[in-house]
């Protein structure tokens, strides 16, 4: 070591200038909890940075398909502990493309996603039995659509923000219009 940098040292030492003891300590559990605190997940089989794979996190979720770069890109199926379920496209580890989201319900929608959300042209169905067909925007039945109920009622017209907007006609099961 040089004199200069002994020197340098030696007066950081006398003058005190080095983090205490209680500072240090704090800064090492700071850093720790952080570091274990961070969402854990792994690749369980196949290959998750440039092929097909398994990708499971702590929570309980589960992709598999295909992985590019790392990220989940290509067709592969997502699902999440309380029995969702997302098979379709994905870009950029976001459904996008075509798919299919089903309900723990056995509600289900089949058709375009953007970014995570309904987007595009879809069809979604409960399960009690109705059934809209039509265009979607940002999760929303938006745009021109039908919503079939049940009991064979029917609306064709457009819609905004899921709700029926604008021009449209309702047809009653037995043939009568509104």
């Amino acid at each position: 070591m040089h004199k200069r940098q002994t020197y340098l040292i030696s007066v950081i030492w006398d003058k005190k200038l080095l983090p205490s003891t209680a500072f240090m300590k704090t800064l090492f559990l700071l850093i720790a909890l952080l570091v274990s605190s961070r969402i854990q997940a792994e690749c369980t089989a196949g290959d998750c940075r440039y092929g097909i794979g398994t990708f499971r996190f702590d929570n309980g979720d589960k992709y598999v398909g295909d992985f590019i770069d790392g990220s989940r890109t290509g067709k592969g199926a997502f699902t999440w502990p309380s029995g969702s379920k997302y098979e379709g496209d994905f870009i950029k580890g976001d459904s996008t493309g075509k798919g299919t989201y089903t309900w723990p319900s056995g509600d289900k929608y089949e058709g375009e996603f953007k970014d995570g959300e309904k987007h595009g042209e879809g069809t979604y169905t409960w399960l009690s039995g109705g059934k809209y067909v039509g265009d979607w925007r940002d999760g929303s039945a938006t745009g021109k659509g039908t919503y079939t109920s049940p009991s064979g009622n029917k609306y064709e017209g457009e819609w905004k923000d899921g709700d029926m907007h604008g021009k449209g006609v309702y047809k009653y099961a037995d043939g009568t219009t509104k």
